[in-house]
């Protein structure tokens, strides 16, 4: 022989069987990863996708007077008229700083709360 080994009719037939396994399970789970992923994807009531609250909030930034600055990738509300309000489960809270998560104080000023 000349260096190659014949394949019989067993193994090509097993290995025809696996490749189409291999492609029909790719295909069935890759089809349903998009398709749930459009569907579960967290939408609001006229079909945009949702986004993060904090997100939302760091795309307002100012550079002087009053509103949310960006210190060093930390995000700080300064000033003396700024609305850095949010209402949360019926409870009001100032936003403080927003680092990797949403540092706030409630309306009374009596707790600190980590929102996120």
């Amino acid at each position: 022989m000349n260096g190659r080994k014949k394949i019989n009719k067993i193994e090509l037939c097993f290995d025809m069987v696996s490749i189409i396994f291999l492609v029909s399970c790719l295909s069935f789970f890759g089809y349903r990863m998009f398709y749930y992923k459009n569907k579960l994807a967290p939408k609001d009531s006229n079909n945009k996708e949702v986004t993060l609250l904090t997100n939302e909030i760091k795309k307002n930034t100012v550079n002087d007077g009053d509103g949310l600055y960006n210190v060093e990738n930390i995000f700080i509300f300064k000033g003396k008229d700024v609305n850095n309000y949010i209402e949360y489960s019926n409870m009001l809270f100032r936003i403080i700083k927003i680092n990797k998560t949403v540092y706030a104080k409630d309306k009374e000023e009596k707790g600190r709360w980590y929102l996120g």
